[in-house]
């Protein structure tokens, strides 16, 4: 739902959704937009799925996360693509 894992041989490529990003910046604002119109019970909603959301994300991308961080301490990554590109995604590429 968050990403998508590729091995081809050697290589290990790793695509993040930018939904992800699309979706908690969407529901920041709205708790925003809502606070502001003084719309406590529908903003306080939205920060509640936001929060739902992020630690979602963090918790079901916990292992990839890791393993880029080592690959990334190794030198052996490379990155490609937007966190917020709909057309060409962030992607890391393990060696």
């Amino acid at each position: 739902m968050f990403y998508t894992r590729k091995q081809v041989s050697e290589l290990v490529e790793i695509t993040f959704s930018p939904l992800f990003k699309w979706n908690a910046l969407f529901l920041a604002t709205a708790s925003i937009l809502f606070a502001y119109l003084n719309i406590q019970v529908v903003s306080v909603s939205a920060l509640g799925l936001f929060i739902v959301w992020l630690g979602a994300f963090l918790w079901s991308t916990k292992e990839v996360r890791e393993e880029i961080r080592v690959h990334k301490s190794r030198g052996i990554v490379e990155q490609k693509g937007s966190g917020w590109s709909l057309k060409n995604p962030s992607t890391y590429v393990l060696k």
